[in-house]
């Protein structure tokens, strides 16, 4: 496993490292909360399975439109500056949150944590790879540490932090303290320069036009093979972080802990295999084949009503993503020409985001038409993924990440 070492920074930088880090952790720990306490506002708002949805989706949208709008704007006006505005919107998004009494409210807040998260995501990134210039691989870990463990934390967070109190409320005005503490902390850092000032003769409102995304003639393939992956390993974690916690409420005991560690289980496994030594020329291939039986595993609990398979399955989904994500990002980057690595990504990670959002919704749909307890609509939806996930297998297996490079003259 990588090791983590900022024994070679100065302490100024060691404290720009760790609240970078700490800041993109908190905002996608709060931008998770909901996923346990999906069910009880359901209840409580009268919302139905396309409700919840369409609530889980509105995060979606202003994060993949986002993302390549504002991943640069750090450059030109710093990245203190650009985190400090991704902090206030979350916190607007949280205060949301802790009103709500509507859909409306809900959906107003995922999108605010959603724009906040697209403010924060490129910025940390960036920031990281400043602080860290001669050791990017730890930059890289970092960023994945702080954003993969956000995730994974931001369910059983809020699970936990339920049990105590009013348990729609409490999650989220402990976090709205945590974001307070954090944008204290940013703004009592002296901010470091741009890295590139807008000209004086330059309308400053052009650095804000977005970078448009786009992708290398010579890495198209991977980048296909990349991006559906990503879509599709999304669209499953979406299915456990919007649609799951109340599906299998019963099978769970009604435990809003258990939901959220169901969601944690997957997610987590995801962020510890993407930072395993893992090796093989058809890992990857290996690692989406676990993914399909990992998923037929889920819906195999779902029929015989069997907990232990359910946290198996977590498990299998995770892992599986976490190395398939891994090694095929890791050879798209490698790939591609330096100039074109960040417009390449943005655009793999609007394609994977979109996996969180256009099949959860379908499934959403699919469920309150066919019935909650008519399975018909969630089996039609998952044997396509698992089809799908076993094509880029085979897809895979046949052009292994060494073969590749060598390809390509790597």
């Amino acid at each position: 496993m990588t090791q983590i070492d900022t024994t070679r920074a100065t302490p100024s930088t060691r404290v720009r490292i760790t609240l970078t880090a700490a800041s993109i952790f908190v905002l996608l720990v709060g931008a998770n909360l909901i996923t346990p306490l999906f069910p009880l506002f359901s209840a409580r708002l009268g919302l139905t399975t396309s409700d919840v949805t369409l609530a889980f989706v509105a995060y979606i949208v202003p994060l993949v439109v986002g993302l390549p709008i504002v991943g640069h704007w750090s450059d030109h006006y710093g990245r203190r500056a650009v985190m400090a505005v991704a902090v206030v919107v979350a916190l607007l998004g949280t205060a949301a949150f802790v009103t709500a009494q509507s859909l409306g409210a809900l959906v107003l807040g995922r999108a605010l944590h959603g724009a906040a998260v697209a403010l924060a995501t490129g910025t940390a990134a960036a920031s990281l790879r400043d602080l860290l210039r001669e050791r990017s691989e730890l930059a890289t870990a970092l960023t994945l540490l702080s954003s993969a463990g956000g995730v994974a934390a931001g369910p059983f967070i809020g699970g936990l932090l339920s049990q105590f109190g009013d348990p729609m409320h409490t999650p989220y005005l402990v976090h709205g303290a945590a974001v307070v503490v954090l944008l204290g902390l940013l703004l009592a850092v002296k901010p470091l320069p741009p890295v590139a000032p807008p000209p004086a003769d330059h309308p400053r409102w052009l650095t804000l036009m977005p970078a448009m995304p786009s992708v290398s003639a010579t890495t198209r393939r991977i980048f296909t093979l990349a991006a559906a992956t990503g879509f599709l390993s999304f669209a499953v974690f979406g299915y456990f972080l919007a649609i799951a916690p109340g599906r299998y409420a019963d099978l769970l005991g009604g435990s809003r802990l258990m939901a959220g560690m169901l969601a944690t289980i997957a997610l987590g496994s995801s962020a510890a295999a993407q930072l395993a030594p893992i090796r093989g020329a058809h890992k990857a291939a290996v690692a989406l084949t676990l993914m399909t039986g990992g998923l037929a595993l889920a819906f195999f609990a779902d029929h015989a009503h069997t907990a232990p398979a359910l946290v198996v399955a977590g498990f299998l989904i995770g892992g599986g993503q976490g190395v398939a994500f891994r090694t095929l990002f890791a050879t798209m980057s490698a790939l591609t020409p330096p100039r074109e690595v960040a417009r390449s990504v943005s655009l793999m990670y609007v394609v994977t985001y979109c996996g969180s959002a256009i099949p959860v919704l379908v499934l959403g749909m699919a469920i309150d038409h066919f019935g909650a307890d008519t399975p018909v609509g969630v089996y039609f939806v998952a044997t396509i993924v698992m089809a799908a996930l076993l094509a880029l297998a085979c897809l895979r297996y046949r052009v292994p990440a060494r073969d590749e490079f060598a390809h390509h003259g790597h």
